[in-house]
């Protein structure tokens, strides 16, 4: 595997997604401009970075499947955006899509069974699942504005989402079926990007309901919103720590 000098990791992994293994051993992450970039992986150290995608198109979005041996991302490889998994070296690339519309933003199950995933079907984003072999694609929302973002629950019951469908970005839960559409957040601002807590109980997100980006926590039913950071510049990609 081609490999990248050490001296420009920490501006590399700064810049572009990152997602850890199960294990917190490895790091996997994005290396390159928007429209061209390579998957790698490296040590929770610094060391060993191994450059595990190479072709012209554009590789991004890595998630570690639950037992740390696969990685699904999405690709452009094909003409448009379609989900792909692969090895957690680099071999065995497998495509779990293809359609002639983007897929993008895989998420694993915490039992890794099956993968959520977002694709453009009606000319905006929508919601799908699938088994992890690419079987059994089922779409979860059927919205005239952007549904984005899925984030499975522990249990692997309920499945947490953006949703544009009131005119800004909410904060919406629904069963792993696609039932059971509830919203959560009701503010005139953007609130976005929400992760539940390891037990389950909470779930954190990003909201401009103060004017700029600021992470809240709120119970996993929408109460008790609690208000975590409070300054002048943006907070974001906010992560919860592994469950002890």
């Amino acid at each position: 595997m081609n490999r990248i000098p050490l001296g420009v990791l920490a501006v590399l992994i700064l810049a572009c997604v990152t997602s850890a293994s199960a294990d917190g051993g490895k790091i996997a992450f994005v290396h390159g401009g928007y429209g061209h970039g390579e998957i790698y992986v490296i040590d929770a150290d610094g060391g060993n970075p191994t450059r595990l995608t190479d072709d012209i198109k554009d590789d991004r979005s890595p998630v570690w499947s639950p037992d740390g041996r696969r990685i699904a991302f999405a690709s452009s490889r094909d003409g448009d955006y379609e989900i792909f998994v692969m090895d957690a070296d680099g071999g065995g690339v497998t495509r779990l899509t293809d359609n002639v519309i983007d897929d993008e933003f895989p998420a694993w199950s915490p039992d890794g069974s099956r993968i959520a995933f977002i694709s453009f079907p009606d000319g905006n984003w929508e919601i799908f699942t699938m088994d992890a072999d690419g079987g059994e694609v089922t779409r979860l929302t059927f919205n005239d504005d952007w549904d984005m973002y899925p984030a499975w629950s522990p249990d692997c019951r309920r499945i947490v989402f953006e949703s544009h469908r009131d005119g800004d970005a909410e904060i919406f839960v629904m069963d792993a079926d696609g039932g059971g559409q509830t919203q959560l957040t009701f503010n005139d601002e953007q609130d976005a990007d929400p992760a539940w807590s390891p037990d389950g109980r909470r779930i954190a997100f990003e909201s401009a309901c103060d004017g700029d980006l600021e992470i809240f926590v709120m119970d996993a039913d929408g109460g008790k919103v609690t208000q975590l950071t409070d300054d002048d510049s943006p907070d974001a990609f906010h992560a919860w720590s592994s469950a002890e």
